[in-house]
C-alpha cells in the first residue's frame, strides 16, 4: 500500500515534508524505522533537548535497536557502521566500504614531491588549511620512493613544511606525504562522553510494546507532492 501524506508543511503527521524542510534535503531516499511519526520530541522536527544539541531526527529499528541522530548542527551520529555502497565487477555487484574511526577530529590531506640535493618544499593546499588549524602543531608521515638514508620533516608552518634527507643526504628521491590535522573548530574534541544524551532519549521513548512504529520507505522531494512514505500492506493500527 502507498500513502501520500498531505504536502502541507504545518502538518506534523508528514514525516517525510517536515523532515526535507528542517534538514534541507532536496532529493534523498532512505529506507528507515520511524518512531512515533513526529508524535514524540526526539522525532521528526521535535528537536528533543539532549543537554547537547537539539535532535531534528532519530532513525531506530531493527534487529539489534540501532540508531541514528542528526542534530540541530548537522552531526550525525550512529550506533552501527558507517559504509558505503560501491559498485564492483563492471557494475554487476555491490560492495561496502567502511570508514575509519578516530577519537579526534582529524582532516587528511596526500601529495607527492621529490628532493633536490637532499631537500625540498611542501606547500599545503590553500583551501585544506583554511578547513584545519595549522597553527596547532600537525602530523606529516613521508614515504620515500627510492633509495636514500631516510626523510625527515621541518619548518613546519601553517603554509607549509620542508623534507630533508638523514644525515645530510644530498640525493633527489622521489616521495609521497600524508598531512594530517585537526579540524578547525573542534582542536579540544576527544572522545565525547555522551551517554547522558542518550540515556536522556531512551527515556523519551515509548516503551516498545506500546509504541506506535512505522516501518516503509520515506522519500524526500523539493517537489511538495513527490514526498511520500511508503507503508507495508499491513499498517500498524493507529
Amino acid at each position: 500500500m502507498s500513502r501520500r501524506w498531505p504536502s502541507s508543511a504545518t502538518n506534523r503527521e508528514n514525516p517525510a515534508r517536515q523532515c526535507a524542510e528542517i534538514a534541507g534535503l532536496s532529493a534523498v531516499a532512505a529506507e528507515i524505522a520511524v518512531s512515533g511519526a513526529g508524535r514524540k520530541p526526539g522525532r521528526f522536527g521535535e528537536g528533543a533537548r539532549t543537554g547537547v544539541d537539539p535532535i531534528v531526527l532519530t532513525t531506530s529499528g531493527g534487529s539489534k535497536d540501532g540508531t541514528c541522530n542528526i542534530d540541530v548542527r548537522g552531526d550525525i551520529a550512529c550506533s552501527g557502521k558507517q559504509s558505503a555502497v560501491v559498485s564492483a565487477g563492471d557494475g554487476t555487484r555491490k560492495v561496502l566500504l567502511h570508514a575509519l574511526q578516530s577519537p579526534e577530529n582529524w582532516f587528511e590531506d596526500f601529495g607527492s614531491g621529490k628532493l633536490r640535493s637532499g631537500a625540498a618544499s611542501v606547500a599545503l593546499d590553500p583551501t585544506f588549511a583554511e578547513t584545519v588549524d595549522t597553527a596547532t602543531e600537525y602530523h606529516v608521515f613521508l614515504t620515500p620512493k627510492g633509495d636514500c638514508k631516510g626523510l625527515f620533516v621541518t619548518n613546519e608552518r601553517a603554509t607549509g613544511l620542508e623534507v630533508r634527507e638523514l644525515g645530510g643526504g644530498t640525493s633527489s628521491v622521489a616521495f609521497d606525504y600524508r598531512i594530517v590535522a585537526k579540524r578547525s573548530g573542534y582542536e579540544n574534541v576527544r572522545l565525547e562522553d555522551v551517554t547522558q544524551q542518550y540515556n536522556r532519549l531512551e527515556a523519551q521513548r515509548e516503551p516498545r510494546s506500546d509504541r506506535r512504529s512505522i516501518t516503509g520507505q520515506v522519500r524526500l522531494s523539493a517537489n511538495p507532492q513527490a514526498s511520500h512514505v511508503t507503508l507495508p500492506a499491513t499498517a500498524p493500527p493507529e
